[in-house]
């Protein structure tokens, strides 16, 4: 069940913490990301994400994942940041 008083702020520290482990490993492929997202059971963060302003919460997720993808950020990074879309 979705909590509709909950902040984003846990959702994108997990986001940045899973594409760090991506770029500390120097992980560059799907396979990789895979891994990485099944081994943090990332597959449960849409059960947790707000009911209350779905659209702007997918959007705030969607924004702060596309920072890590357009910047001067390494190549890791930026695929992991696609990855994550």
């Amino acid at each position: 069940m979705r909590n509709p008083g909950m902040s984003l702020s846990p959702f994108k520290r997990d986001i940045d913490e899973l594409i760090d482990e991506l770029v500390e490993g120097d992980l560059t492929t799907f396979t990789d990301m895979k891994r990485v997202w099944l081994s943090r059971n990332f597959s449960y963060i849409y059960e947790a994400i707000p009911n209350t302003n779905l659209a702007f919460s997918i959007q705030s997720l969607y924004s702060h994942v596309i920072g890590h993808m357009v910047s001067n950020y390494s190549l890791t990074r930026r695929l992991g940041g696609l990855y994550c879309l």
